[in-house]
């Protein structure tokens, strides 16, 4: 058999509920690859391999029992340092924060606790999720960004630490990380994931998203996780199908503007999924986003600002020297931001989802490149976010997939998006892309 750090979510459980392994067994595996890893990768904010092993433990109580309830028996997670986890250190990356120990879990914890899930460690983020650069290295090039903000759940699950992660979004701080080393990252709907028990950001935008390296691992976390929480007021109750096949788009959107944006090894590779997908039988659409790239981006930065400003501003002066570079400087933006370009930033989002919904009676999903180019050389920002923003922006759900390998040996990440509420519907499509056009090379 492989190593154990090698196998899915979803094969651990199996395994697990045969009897044929133990939780225990299968987190000390991930401990040995960490112990070999982390002091170079630095995924790790809080991690102690005694509390690990402990939690562990006391999921093995449950083998035996009414299997079904629990989904995620004894697979390890890392979880997002912005995430509350009760009575361990939660510091949203940031100073002021260092010795903050919340009194509970967010829900997304003991949703996934109940769930048999196993908390490994808490996963480094960059100051409050926002753009300054974290201590974690890419594994496929210490000198490239690892992207951010959720960078330590990134990369945990490209070197094999954990199987899966939890992340956030507010730009593109799940998916783009993702793309650039070489995973799956999944950003559902706005509001299907409660948020309740996370440091907020801007709480028009901010979304839980989900690590993997199958489309099938995300699918079982988030068949969890997607549930109301009336403790999170823009929760929204949907409910989930019985079962996720594998399901081929009959036609699929792009996006010139976004595609004219890339570098030309990107651009190449997406055309050649094009044509692919033209030789497949699929039909493409050229996309009208309603408004210009350039517009929406900015609008979003307007709202992220303001959001961000309102947030901090009662301890923003008494704390100015502990904050980074970069979450200051969007800070002191927000706050001499006038209340009508808040308004007016609101409308053009609104006109912009009108317009994608409008373009899903076409086209069964978008496609895009993930990001303009792969990851950047270069350790003191965590790349650009422009082609997450949009649909983190107007609320849809969209996954990338590893799909080829540039000269360079980088990942190269392609996006799919649908409509809003489509997640599960998305995630079928995705489904059969991983399988016929996905790339599962590791990075060493």
């Amino acid at each position: 058999m492989r190593e154990l750090h090698e196998l899915s979510a979803k094969k651990i459980v199996s395994l697990i509920k045969k009897k044929e392994l133990r939780p225990l067994e299968v987190m000390e595996s991930f401990i040995g690859l960490s112990d070999k890893l982390d002091h170079k990768l630095r995924v790790w904010e809080t991690f102690d391999p005694e509390v690990a092993k402990s939690n562990s433990k006391s999921v093995e109580k449950l083998i035996g029992q009414h299997l079904d309830r629990y989904p995620l028996l004894g697979v390890p997670i890392g979880i997002k340092d912005i995430i509350y986890t009760k009575d361990q250190l939660t510091t949203f990356g940031s100073k002021i924060y260092s010795r903050f120990k919340p009194e509970y879990d967010a829900s997304v914890v003991s949703i996934l606790k109940q769930a048999g899930i196993v908390i490994m460690g808490k996963t480094v983020t960059t100051e409050f999720a926002y753009m300054d650069p974290p201590p974690t290295l890419n594994p496929w090039d210490f000198q490239c960004t690892p992207g951010g903000s959720s960078s330590g759940s990134a990369v945990g699950v490209a070197a094999g630490i954990f199987p899966v992660a939890l992340g956030t979004q507010t730009a593109g701080s799940v998916v783009r990380p993702a793309s650039y080393n070489g995973v799956v990252g999944f950003k559902p709907t706005f509001g299907i994931i409660s948020r309740y028990g996370i440091m907020p950001f801007a709480w028009s935008l901010d979304t839980v998203g989900i690590f993997g390296r199958f489309v099938d691992d995300i699918i079982i976390v988030f068949d969890q996780l997607a549930r109301y929480d009336k403790r999170d007021s823009s929760s929204v109750e949907i409910t989930s199908p019985d079962e996720i096949c594998k399901r081929k788009p009959k036609a699929i959107g792009i996006i010139p503007e976004l595609i004219s944006m890339s570098d030309e090894e990107t651009r190449k590779n997406f055309f050649k999924l094009i044509n692919s997908f033209e030789n497949d039988g699929i039909s493409i659409n050229e996309i009208d986003t309603g408004v210009r790239l350039e517009d929406l981006l900015h609008a979003h930065k307007t709202v992220m600002s303001s959001e961000v400003a309102s947030l901090h501003q009662g301890m923003f002066k008494s704390q100015y020297d502990n904050y980074g570079k970069n979450i200051r400087n969007l800070i002191e933006i927000g706050m001499i931001t006038p209340s009508i370009h808040y308004i007016k930033s609101q409308r053009l989002r609104s006109k912009f989802v009108i317009s994608i919904k409008n373009q899903f009676s076409e086209v069964d999903v978008i496609i895009t490149p993930t990001t303009p180019k792969p990851a950047p050389r270069d350790l003191n920002g965590t790349g650009d976010p422009a082609f997450q923003i949009p649909w983190t922006t107007g609320g849809f759900p969209s996954i990338t997939i590893p799909t080829s390998i540039s000269k360079g040996r980088l990942p190269i990440g392609t996006q799919i998006i649908s409509n809003q509420f489509d997640d599960w519907l998305l995630l079928s499509y995705s489904k059969w892309f991983q399988e016929e056009y996905g790339d599962n090379t590791r990075p060493f």
